[in-house]
């Protein structure tokens, strides 16, 4: 049907249908981005930063953890060892710290410090044996070769996850701003779509 045939109160009722629909397109298109972008940015400010926060210190402190255990046994200083068991227990309430900001985490986690604990135990034993006058290296050392397998294990796995949380942070703020943009653009259609309502009434009406 040609405008031209429509009378003009049917034009301008066709004006004022099409200017509220695109109006509201508009609404519903900022809402929902609104809405998404709230949620993601709330995930990376109290889950998603915390976290990788978290794996990056605890990183840190593994790393140094190791070097504090040899440092005991080089020095035989066994307060290096205390400073070490303060070490895990700042690790180990870091991840589960990291369990409660991401409880699909927890299992990984519990692993984590299963391992650690392992380690350390194992680190004390022979650290211990070290420090003795008379040490037996024949004996301890299959048991330091496995824990130094043991810690090398947990540095990766310390590693991999702090890069895994790096990704998904850049991931979702990449994804926020994407969609901002996106909706930037079909709020533009949108407008298009209303077009001026002075010009849209001349074509319609005239």
């Amino acid at each position: 049907m040609q405008l031209t045939h429509l009378k003009i109160r049917h034009r301008i009722a066709l004006l004022t249908i099409v200017a509220i629909v695109s109006f509201v397109i508009s609404l519903i298109i900022n809402n929902q981005t609104g809405n998404q972008n709230a949620q993601r940015l709330n995930g990376i400010q109290n889950q998603l930063y915390p976290a990788l926060n978290l794996a990056t210190v605890n990183q840190g402190l593994l790393l140094q953890l190791d070097q504090t255990i040899q440092s005991a046994i080089t020095t035989g200083e066994e307060d290096s060892l205390d400073i070490a068991a303060k070490m895990v227990k700042d690790i180990t309430d870091n991840l589960t710290e990291l369990s409660v900001l991401l409880p699909s985490e927890l299992s990984h986690v519990q692993q984590q410090k299963n391992e650690l604990a392992l380690y350390h135990n194992n680190a004390k034993s022979l650290a211990a044996e070290f420090l003795k006058d008379d040490v037996d290296f024949s004996k301890i050392q299959t048991q330091a070769a496995e824990n130094a397998k043991r810690y090398q294990g947990l540095v990766k796995q310390f590693i991999d996850k702090k890069q895994a949380y790096s990704e998904q942070f850049e991931q979702q703020i990449q994804t926020t701003i994407s969609s901002s943009e996106q909706a930037s653009r079909k709020q533009c259609i949108a407008r298009r779509c209303r077009g001026n309502p002075s010009n849209d009434s001349r074509r319609i009406i005239g």
